[in-house]
């Protein structure tokens, strides 16, 4: 799963925050102050935004299967499969611009806090 960008093989990452660390395998934006360039700037607003599209559909996807939002007492291998089944579903309603009630968020947001 490697894809030559500009003569360098790159895996997949991670998008994090600025808490996290820079690793091989997880991106995070620069530390931003006056003297930052342009181009660093312009890289943590893609990253941003990027990040922000994930946060959203996993939003989504929290808001319209909530049973993740609780703890799963079942097996890891089970887990896997209930989490891979309710993301290819979750992508179906999206592709089919099935109903998303904003509600549906409301559990989502009062799970976090």
């Amino acid at each position: 799963m490697k894809e030559s960008i500009i003569g360098v093989d790159m895996g997949p990452l991670i998008l994090g925050d600025p808490a996290y660390p820079l690793l091989d395998w997880l991106i995070k934006a620069y530390p931003e102050n006056q003297n930052t360039p342009n181009w660093q700037r312009n890289f943590n607003y893609r990253l941003s935004r990027a990040r922000m599209t994930a946060e959203d559909t996993l939003g989504r996807w929290k808001g319209r299967f909530r049973r993740v939002l609780k703890r799963i007492d079942t097996a890891v291998r089970s887990a896997c499969y209930l989490v891979a089944a309710s993301c290819i579903l979750h992508n179906i309603c999206e592709l089919r611009k099935d109903d998303f009630l904003e509600e549906w968020l409301e559990d989502v947001h009062n799970a976090v806090e």
